[in-house]
């Protein structure tokens, strides 16, 4: 007689895990309810907790502190920006395969982790070139990425994660082929927007009013 593999599912704040016991399950809760739970408005710009199966950051809070800006602890993988057979024209984000990932098949993953889609409130997306040039003009994500001015504004906040990974800032129009990129020691730089090699790390815009336990 076969052996059933029963999996336990528990759900706290947002955040879904899966045990294959009833006693993995109950220390998992037990050690959750020790940890502190806040607000995210009550949270410390800088401080991570998890939502949706997903450590993040808090870098700000936003509207009046309806909602709150948080950066992906890490990167969560590697994809193109926006590949292209010839390669021109791959840096405009409002017209990028990437942006379409994260405000469809990512938000969905999200959800099925245990967050609530109702939570990620859309914001508004700046898309000015590196080198100052406004054509691109703005969009609207409800999962985004940094620009390169985030990044600086923030920086003293984001850890290093010894990876490179995205920026939604074009170089230029003049390489429309390339989009900056953050290299592994911090500094920023250029990627080809049509190559898959550099990081995603997800940017979005919280529920102030959601409950988290703030990470060690």
């Amino acid at each position: 007689m076969s052996k059933l593999n029963i999996k336990i599912t528990v759900s706290v704040n947002g955040e879904n895990q899966e045990f294959n016991s009833f006693d993995e399950a109950v220390k998992y809760i037990t050690k959750a309810a020790s940890r502190k739970t806040v607000k995210l408005g009550e949270l410390a710009a800088g401080k991570s907790f998890k939502y949706g199966g997903v450590e993040w950051i808090k870098l700000d809070d936003n509207n009046s502190t309806i909602s709150c800006l948080c950066l992906a602890k890490d990167v969560l993988f590697d994809k193109a920006f926006n590949p292209d057979t010839n390669g021109k024209n791959t840096n405009n984000w409002a017209k990028a395969s990437l942006r379409d990932y994260l405000n469809g098949d990512f938000i969905a993953k999200l959800k099925s982790n245990g967050a609530d889609a109702t939570c990620l409130y859309a914001f508004e997306r700046d898309l000015t070139t590196d080198d100052g040039m406004t054509d691109y003009g703005t969009c609207e994500d409800i999962i985004s990425m940094l620009t390169c001015e985030e990044y600086r504004k923030y920086r003293k906040l984001i850890p290093e994660c010894g990876k490179w990974f995205w920026t939604i800032t074009g170089d230029s129009l003049v390489y429309s082929c390339l989009a900056r990129v953050v290299y592994s020691g911090g500094s920023l730089g250029d990627g080809g927007a049509f190559n898959g090699s550099d990081g995603v790390r997800p940017l979005c815009n919280l529920d102030s009013g959601i409950s988290v336990s703030e990470n060690d």
